[in-house]
């Protein structure tokens, strides 16, 4: 399953091409697309118990090892040796699964076997009946009083917004991705949503998006594999055109990235995506910030005037 995820990503991000500057420059990556600090949790609990760490690299040609010289020259190996070094009590597989000349429509139908191999499904069990519930929740999680959590709860309280939206509960295993939620969806119209990662300090606006693309990789397997009971069951199944939003204050959106492009990039890698599923949904990728003047916490009133002038980040 989480191959099946990862893949779907993996997809989005061939697409993008991550919104690099201008050929002239392509050696000289932004530091925002370098630095990552959001935590591995469940590869760091393998290496702390003495487990190996198995790597999958997808990809065409440049993951292959074409223009490589020899085979130990190629990304995927590299990147073997270079963890090896870093990390020298454990051993790390990095499985080179590059095919040439390979399309993303070809490397997902490659993978997709992998939904009918997850545990849950092997018992006979479907995905959480919760997943992709619409809910205001504005009294979750009381102690818990980070900016972002205070400035869900306070978003959530009236229509047309939810909050933490189940997306992967019990889709692999009756352990895994509990939490995984969605921070908030707003209701446009009975077929048109907008699904927000929010923040307001934490991590960057590139782990932002890579989060809210995992959650759109959910959505795509929900409408790919759920059985139609199951998707007629909750109107956000039947959606016919969705918004992927990165929402923060404006001084969170740093002068490194071209959000506009890498946004519209992944908006292309969002379309073919829905393309290759067959799905009558249109989707697309922006990043927003509350205006200038805006600072958490501040009165319902301002909150409310605040999500009415929202500024897309170009």
């Amino acid at each position: 399953m989480r191959t099946v995820i990862s893949g779907i990503i993996a997809g989005l991000l061939l697409a993008v091409g991550l919104a690099l500057p201008a050929a002239a420059e392509l050696c000289s990556a932004p530091r925002a697309l370098l630095e990552v600090r959001a935590s591995l949790p469940h590869t760091l609990e393998r290496m702390r118990s003495g487990h190996a760490v198995v790597i999958v690299a997808l990809g065409s040609s440049s993951t292959a090892g074409a223009g490589a010289s020899r085979p130990e020259y190629s990304y995927p190996a590299r990147l073997e040796a270079v963890l090896e070094r870093a990390y020298p009590k454990t051993t790390f597989h990095v499985v080179n699964k590059g095919v040439g000349g390979e399309l993303t429509q070809q490397m997902l139908a490659r993978i997709d076997i992998n939904w009918e191999l997850s545990p849950r499904l092997l018992e006979g069990k479907r995905p959480s009946a919760e997943n992709w519930r619409l809910e205001r929740r504005p009294y979750i999680a009381a102690r818990n009083t980070s900016p972002e959590k205070t400035l869900e709860k306070a978003i959530a309280k009236d229509e047309p917004w939810f909050n933490q939206v189940p997306t992967a509960s019990g889709l692999y295993d009756h352990r895994s991705d509990k939490l995984r939620n969605l921070d908030l969806v707003r209701r446009l119209t009975e077929t048109s949503y907008e699904c927000i990662e929010l923040k307001v300090a934490s991590n960057t606006p590139l782990e932002a998006a890579l989060e809210l693309l995992t959650y759109a990789a959910l959505y795509l397997v929900a409408r790919r594999r759920y059985t139609e009971a199951e998707q007629l069951a909750k109107p956000f199944l039947q959606a016919e055109r969705i918004g992927w939003r990165v929402l923060a204050p404006h001084d969170y959106f740093g002068p490194a990235l071209d959000y506009g492009r890498l946004a519209g990039r992944l908006s292309t890698g969002l379309e073919q995506q829905t393309r290759a599923a067959s799905l009558d949904c249109a989707m697309d990728f922006a990043f927003l910030s509350f205006p200038t003047a805006f600072v958490w916490p501040c009165s319902d009133p301002d909150l409310q005037q605040a999500l009415g002038v929202l500024e897309r980040v170009e």
